[in-house]
């Protein structure tokens, strides 16, 4: 593990209530090896002392680099952080979340191990990993949740679980900053260009609040109006990368397009029988339907649902 570096990069804006346990947790990771990382968060224009309690850190910590963002948007703000990085491996975060104490331990001994069994110089060749997450909440409905279930041999494909090395971070950053959230091109990056695998333990505690993008917690308009803006992640890639992909990548691809189309004329029996995966299909037809939204609010309110 000698002459490795790992960069954690964050975006943040008015986390000044969570921002503290966050990089508590990343500073008193536990590992049995020298471990070489560094912390760079990018403050997005806050509007409480979330800045003034980075400055602070990073007066204390040589390892901590704190900027503010200079273009307003959650991913210019990545984009900004992951400028400065200089690690070997890059793993994003969120200024409300925690990492389990060995996290960065697991991360890296298994990237290395995978790359060893399979003859790949990780140096030279992009590659990914895909982890697992936990719940935390105040809301014992939402407590403890394991994303996928412990019963899934696969990790969660979003930013957070998701680790690069170096020649993958330089396929995903610059994240298009006409998106609002990072996570959706990251995905799409990691499972059309690069090569990548499924390392089914816990690495990232997901910390449900009253403030984040917890489904059924907003009304239904706020909540449609969310997931239309994340749905242009599919057009966006399509029109950087489309010439890329493979021919059923492609297909794949085009499916999600026109189903985000879909999903924005609230085209019900097209989203009922369009071929994408069943998780996103009920979330958008719950919020195409006021009538389908009050039953699952309903559902959800009696316990007979979760996340």
């Amino acid at each position: 593990m000698e002459n490795i570096k790992v960069s954690l990069i964050a975006a943040v804006k008015n986390e000044s209530i969570y921002i503290g346990s966050c990089i508590e947790s990343i500073l008193t990771q536990e590992y049995r090896f020298p471990l070489d990382f560094e912390i760079i968060i990018a403050d997005d224009s806050s509007s409480d002392n979330t800045y003034e309690l980075l400055r602070e850190a990073a007066t204390l910590h040589n390892n901590i680099t704190c900027i503010r963002s200079p273009t307003s948007g959650k991913c210019a703000a990545y984009n900004a952080a992951y400028a400065q990085a200089k690690g070997d491996f890059i793993f994003i975060f969120a200024g409300d979340d925690l990492l389990p104490s060995n996290s960065l331990e697991l991360r890296l001994t298994s990237m290395v191990g995978y790359c060893k069994d399979n003859n790949i110089d990780w140096r030279s060749r992009p590659l990914a990993q895909f982890s697992k997450m936990k719940t935390t909440s105040i809301d014992p409905v939402l407590d403890n949740k394991v994303l996928p279930p412990n019963y899934v041999p696969r990790g969660n494909s979003s930013g957070a679980t998701t680790f690069l090395n170096r020649k993958a971070a330089e396929v995903v950053f610059p994240i298009p900053q006409v998106l609002k959230a990072e996570d959706g091109w990251m995905s799409l990056c990691v499972e059309n260009l690069i090569e990548y695998y499924h390392f089914p333990e816990i690495t990232y505690t997901y910390r449900i609040h009253a403030h984040n993008s917890v489904p059924y917690s907003r009304d239904y308009p706020s909540y449609r109006t969310y997931l239309l803006d994340r749905m242009i992640v599919y057009q966006v890639f399509s029109d950087f990368y489309g010439n890329s992909l493979s021919r059923d990548q492609f297909e794949d691809l085009n499916r999600l397009v026109m189903f985000a189309e879909f999903f924005r004329k609230k085209s019900l029996l097209r989203l009922a029988f369009a071929r994408v995966s069943l998780p996103l299909k009920v979330k958008c037809l719950a919020f195409s339907s006021r009538f389908i939204y009050l039953l699952i609010r309903i559902l959800y309110k009696l316990r007979l649902i979760t996340l």
